[in-house]
C-alpha cells in the first residue's frame, strides 16, 4: 500500500447498502452506485429466491459441487438472476476464480482460467463472481464507464488484488478521484480466524506506517482479521472518490449469505454482478 493518504471527510460511507427484492429475488445494494443504475446495474446476490436442496439452499450460484441436480439449479439460478436485473445471460462472463492478482479487461464473452478480477467498458456484458466468506468488492467510474468486480479472499487481499485492479483503471483513462468503490458482504473480524502464516503475508502487504492493529479484533485472544477493512485501506491509500462499505458478516448472517467457514466448506455460492 502507498504510503500517501489523502482521506477527505466523505470519503468512507458505511452501511450504505439496502437489501432490496427484485422480481422475487433479495439483493444487496449500494446506494453510492444505485444514483447511477440508469446506466449501470449490480447487485450483491443472497441465499434466498430459490428452491436448491439444502445445505446448499437456496439461491446458490456456484458451480462448485460435481452434482448434476445442483449444477442444473446453479445455471438456473444464475440465468434467474440475470432475467430479474434485465441483463443478458447469453453475455456472462465467469471468471474460474483461484484465490490469484490477476486481472482481466474485456470487451466480449471469453473464458477465463485463474482470474478474480475482471473489468470492462462494453455494454450489455454482465461479470459475475461467487462468494463464501471472501471480500467482493466493485469499482466504478461513472465518467469513464468502466466497470470492475474484484474477488479478494485472504491471498487475493495480501496480494493487493483491489490495489492493482484500480491501478489498471487508472491505467484506461480513469481519474482516482472519480473511481467509486462499493465493498460487499464478506466474513468479518467476529468470525475470521487465521494462522500466524496468514496474517504475517496480510500484515506484510501493508506498508511500514499502516497501524495493523487497526484491522484485528483486538477483543479476542486469537488472530481475528477484517479483510473489509484491509481492503477498505487499500481503497482509501489509493485516494478513490467514494468507499462504501457494509458491515454484514456472511458468517453471523447465515440466513442471507453463504458462509465456507461457518458451513465447514459445505455450503453454496452467492455472487457480485455487475453490467453497463
Amino acid at each position: 500500500m502507498s504510503k500517501n493518504i489523502n482521506i477527505k471527510s466523505d470519503t468512507v460511507v458505511r452501511n450504505d447498502f439496502e437489501l432490496n427484492t427484485v422480481n422475487g429475488l433479495k439483493i444487496l445494494q449500494a446506494k453510492s452506485l444505485l444514483k447511477y443504475q440508469d446506466f449501470f446495474t449490480h447487485a450483491f446476490s443472497t441465499r434466498i429466491g430459490a428452491n436448491t436442496p439444502k445445505p446448499y439452499d437456496a439461491f446458490n450460484i456456484g458451480r462448485h459441487v460435481n452434482d448434476e441436480r445442483l449444477l442444473n439449479d446453479a445455471s438456473d439460478n444464475r440465468r434467474k438472476l440475470c432475467q430479474a436485473l434485465n441483463l443478458n445471460y447469453n453475455n456472462l462472463t465467469i471468471p474460474w476464480q483461484k484465490h490469484t492478482d490477476n486481472i482481466a479487461i474485456i470487451d466480449k464473452k471469453v473464458d477465463l482460467e485463474g482470474c478474480d478480477a475482471v473489468a470492462t467498458r462494453t455494454k450489455d456484458l454482465p461479470i459475475l463472481l461467487t462468494f463464501a466468506d471472501c471480500v467482493p468488492i466493485i469499482a466504478f467510474d461513472p465518467d469513464l464507464k468502466l466497470i470492475c468486480g474484484i474477488h479478494a479472499g485472504w491471498a487475493g487481499t495480501a496480494q493487493n488484488i483491489l490495489s492493482k485492479a484500480l491501478a489498471q483503471m487508472v491505467s484506461i483513462g480513469s481519474r482516482r478521484e472519480s473511481i467509486i468503490v462499493a465493498i460487499g458482504p464478506a466474513i468479518g473480524k467476529c468470525c475470521y480466524e487465521v494462522g500466524q502464516d496468514t496474517l504475517t503475508k496480510l500484515k506484510n502487504s501493508c506498508s511500514d506506517s499502516f497501524d495493523f492493529s487497526l484491522v484485528l479484533n483486538t477483543g479476542l485472544k486469537e488472530n481475528y482479521v477484517d479483510l473489509k477493512a484491509l481492503n477498505l485501506y487499500q481503497a482509501i491509500f489509493f485516494n478513490v472518490g467514494v468507499v462504501s462499505v457494509t458491515d454484514y458478516c456472511t458468517a453471523c448472517n447465515s440466513d442471507l449469505f453463504y458462509s465456507h467457514r461457518r458451513s465447514f466448506g459445505l455450503t453454496g455460492r452467492h455472487g457480485l454482478i455487475i453490467s453497463l
